[in-house]
């Protein structure tokens, strides 16, 4: 019995730590982070492969979805410069998959939140090109398309 009132006492005092240091709030960010990753990753292999046999509708709905689910994943860690190059990869991918699906203003904003923390230079790099991508794309749209252009 005894080792389970420590074990109790123990577990709250980690608790108490992690709640007053703020590190709880970046167990669950990590977590969430994760949980999102695994799911764009797995919609972005299904859009790949829909890609491959000719679905392009249903590969660019799942490319679509992989990308809010990328993002999900990046903006849990947006201000959590301590985990890179997670971080700064998330924010790549999700842009990579928002100029995927066409948004991208999206591509651009993430693009530039990942180099906003301290990537690598390969992903910093690899960051502006994406971001460069994704505003000579926004610069090719005609006045139409301006207009049509989500915000």
């Amino acid at each position: 019995m005894r080792l389970r009132a420590e074990l109790s006492t123990r577990e709250r005092r980690i608790h108490e730590l992690l709640s007053s240091a703020g590190a709880w709030e970046s167990v669950t960010d990590l977590a969430l982070a994760h949980d999102s990753h695994q799911e764009a990753m797995e919609s972005a292999e299904a859009a790949f492969l829909a890609e491959r046999r000719g679905a392009i509708q249903e590969a660019w709905q799942l490319y679509c979805r992989a990308f809010r689910k990328e993002s999900e994943a990046a903006t849990a860690l947006a201000s959590h410069v301590e985990v890179e190059p997670t971080r700064s990869v998330l924010y790549r991918s999700a842009a990579s998959l928002a100029l995927k699906c066409g948004e991208r203003a999206a591509a651009s904003h993430l693009a530039a939140e990942g180099l906003a923390g301290q990537p690598p230079e390969e992903i910093a790099d690899e960051l502006r090109s994406v971001l460069s991508e994704a505003n000579s794309r926004i610069m090719s749209l005609s006045p139409d398309e301006w207009l049509a252009e989500p915000a």
